[in-house]
């Protein structure tokens, strides 16, 4: 579900205005060897919804549990095997976008948790990829060049050698656990711990240590309220 207007700084929220809202359904079915995605939108504030859209492709949503990202005018979703599904609200189109080339051998649903899609620079759309091998990530944006053609940059690496021990000396399994849009933050989970990684300053933050042996996602969300207003005994009077 979205906000119509997307920056709640841009309308006001009280108990006599509620915000418009838009909100996406997805479906997807199964039949020989194909998967269909289709999507349709809902506008609260025409009360309506539009046209179902569809796509076919080998691949289904690689965890239903995990959220889309918004971009731009844009929602995503994380194919099984790296792939990326896109919804365009604004022109209503549905299409899958291909992942790296450096990646086109990554196959299979159990490389899904060493995806990440976000929000790039120049809000872009961006994917961050986990190399459990060299301990790192690589953070990807799509990018436009000059002849207006659009494919994957690699934009920054970082190195995850401090924080993890190396998989040779020690059993430790990383997988990328979540991702906070409003931050721009990825949220990162081993067997024994979990950070936080701030991605516009490059900073790590220890947010908990594990206790059982099952991994665990986590689902940022952002809440916000109106003061009330002073009494009047507070209001000084000029």
């Amino acid at each position: 579900m979205m906000c119509s207007a997307r920056d709640v700084h841009q309308h006001l929220h009280n108990e006599n205005c509620l915000s418009t809202f838009k909100l996406v359904l997805v479906c997807q079915e199964y039949f020989a060897n194909q998967k269909k995605v289709s999507v349709c939108l809902y506008d609260s504030k025409s009360n309506t919804w539009g046209d179902i859209i569809s796509v076919t492709d080998t691949c289904k949503i690689a965890n239903v549990a995990r959220p889309s990202v918004i971009v731009g005018n844009a929602l995503y979703w994380l194919l099984s095997g790296a792939n990326i599904l896109e919804f365009d609200f604004e022109r209503q189109t549905l299409v899958v976008i291909e992942k790296p080339t450096t990646y086109a051998h990554v196959t299979g649903s159990s490389v899904d948790m060493c995806f990440q899609i976000l929000r790039g620079e120049d809000n872009c759309l961006g994917l961050a990829v986990l190399s459990k091998l060299k301990l790192s990530i690589q953070l990807w944006g799509r990018k436009s060049n000059g002849d207006g053609i659009v494919s994957w940059v690699l934009q920054k690496c970082v190195q995850l050698d401090e924080l993890f021990s190396r998989p040779a000396r020690r059993k430790n399994v990383i997988l990328l656990a979540g991702y906070d849009e409003d931050t721009n933050a990825i949220f990162l989970s081993s067997d024994s711990h979990d950070f936080i990684l701030q991605l516009e300053s490059v900073q790590f933050r220890y947010i908990g240590r594990r206790e059982r042996t099952h991994f665990r996602m986590y689902y940022p969300y952002t809440n916000f309220y109106i003061a009330e207003r002073p009494p009047q005994s507070w209001i000084k009077e000029e």
